[in-house]
């Protein structure tokens, strides 16, 4: 009898960590900056290059048109990187930086950004939610310490359903704590919230999610 063999994924993937009626799912992919990059003046979270740095990409999958969101870092050790330049308007806000500058300045595709658009790499400007809305308490940061903030969905209405590309976070390799983000989703009840650990700049699972996803698997192979 043969016995079908699954791997179970471990980096990348996002579990929820509270029953709520929302139904949105978090990941991220943990994309090493290549070696050799070099930041702009004035840019922080970093030193010489980004050597080891690692962008975390997150996307948002829902069932539901995305509405709103709130993200917290907190770190133990370790920094967050962020572009200053600021081609295309958006270099030291929020936002995503233009993509057409990262040929002549490779750093600014390493920024750290919330997207406000359901399309990845879409230039916009993020609509931030009320300053106690946020993950972490009533004062909103970030910065190449903490990133502690809330913001909203301008697409139009219907177009943030399925794979959203929302952000990334670009870590040292060094950087060592915790994510915690919360969703909410158009005509849905409650809010998503869903914890990660940031562990040597990637942002992966905790173990509680992790132990779920084990549990999941032995019982998918117990029923083959």
């Amino acid at each position: 009898m043969k016995i079908a063999k699954f791997v179970l994924p471990v980096i990348a993937v996002g579990f929820a960590a509270s029953s709520t009626m929302a139904a949105s799912t978090a990941s991220f992919a943990n994309v090493a900056v290549p070696a050799g990059i070099t930041p702009t003046a004035g840019s922080t979270g970093a030193g010489a290059n980004l050597d080891g740095f690692i962008a975390n990409q997150l996307t948002l999958t829902t069932t539901n048109d995305w509405t709103a969101a709130a993200l917290l870092i907190e770190l133990t050790s370790g920094s967050i990187y962020q572009e200053f330049d600021g081609f295309g308007g958006n270099g030291t806000t929020l936002g995503p930086t233009n993509p057409l500058g990262f040929a002549t300045i490779p750093s600014l595709e390493w920024d750290t950004y919330m997207d406000g658009n359901a399309a990845p790499g879409a230039v916009g400007v993020i609509a931030i939610a009320g300053a106690g809305g946020d993950a972490g308490g009533d004062v909103q940061q970030f910065d190449s310490v903490q990133v502690d903030i809330s913001w909203n969905s301008n697409g139009a209405i219907g177009t943030d359903i399925g794979a959203n590309a929302l952000g990334q976070f670009t870590l040292s390799p060094d950087a060592n704590g915790t994510l915690t983000i919360s969703t909410t989703e158009a005509d849905v009840p409650g809010r998503s919230t869903e914890n990660f650990l940031v562990v040597n700049g990637a942002v992966v699972p905790e173990p509680a999610s992790l132990a779920l996803l084990g549990l999941g698997g032995l019982a998918f192979l117990r029923r083959r």
